[in-house]
């Protein structure tokens, strides 16, 4: 059983900043990030076979988003992603720690999947029922051990933490901080350039209030060529008389997004 999370915040790359032209900027093999993902529904529910013997209750987690110099990636775990042993084996009775668990992170445009272990908690902590909230907000280092794909992400390496923060019984959050590492490998990490982002001024017609607006803007990136652009309000709506800001946005299939914004004035004739 899985819990669909939500992505995510940023991805720092640990590079300088990004150029003023065209021309992706490459990280040197390393790569700096936090990622936050979202959960809904947190569920407690007794472990399915397969899971390591000590497991009491087992929390299933999946998730998918954009992160910054890999692109669309996707989280799951070889057993469910939190493994809660309660009293011995693990702890003295009336006691509990999360253990080991082994994930994977996929990014399916690249073929890559890169492994991760989560260490066991380092604490024995009271269990008192599915939400203490102890246990839901401890946190775990990881290490990556390696990957699948391309030659680089076979000699993947890096380590972190994962950390929690749960309302018992609602939503909760994990927070990934860590470096990623692959030697030889270059990481994207410059946004696309947006073009045609300028504001402009339009006449209603008379005794309207309103103006029908059209406009273009175009994405270009260094890596993947022309892209898609979202803008909110989108062209050829009709826009109100005064002033409206228009924001666009377009990503690579890196992860890394442009933004741009500009003012639509509509005045009477």
């Amino acid at each position: 059983m899985r819990v669909a999370l939500v992505l995510v915040l940023t991805l720092a790359a640990a590079t300088a900043a990004t150029p003023a032209s065209s021309q992706p900027q490459f990280a040197a093999a390393k790569l700096d990030f936090r990622v936050k993902l979202h959960q809904t529904g947190p569920l407690f529910f007794p472990c399915p076979v397969g899971v390591p013997a000590q497991a009491t209750w087992c929390i299933p987690w999946a998730g998918s988003g954009f992160v910054r110099g890999l692109g669309n990636v996707y989280v799951d775990y070889d057993w469910p992603g939190w493994l809660l042993g309660v009293g011995p084996p693990a702890c003295p009775a009336d006691l509990a720690k999360p253990l080991k668990t082994i994930g994977r992170l996929s990014v399916p445009g690249r073929g890559v999947t890169i492994f991760i272990t989560f260490a066991e908690g380092a604490r024995c902590l009271p269990f008192e029922g599915r939400w203490n909230e102890l246990l839901l907000h401890e946190g775990k280092e990881f290490t990556i051990t390696g990957g699948t794909g391309p030659p680089a992400f076979a000699a993947a390496s890096g380590r972190g933490t994962r950390e929690r923060q749960f309302v018992p019984g609602a939503l909760g959050t994990e927070t990934w901080t860590g470096t990623l590492e692959l030697p030889g490998f270059a990481f994207d990490v410059t946004a696309p350039k947006l073009h045609g982002a300028a504001s402009k001024t339009v006449r209603a017609q008379r005794g309207a209030k309103s103006a029908r607006v059209s406009f273009k803007v175009t994405a270009i990136d260094g890596v993947d060529g022309a892209l898609p652009v979202s803008c909110h309000p989108r062209s050829g709506g009709r826009f109100p008389l005064g002033k409206t800001i228009v924001r666009c946005a377009a990503t690579d299939s890196s992860g890394n997004t442009a933004t741009a914004g500009f003012t639509v004035t509509v005045k009477r004739r």
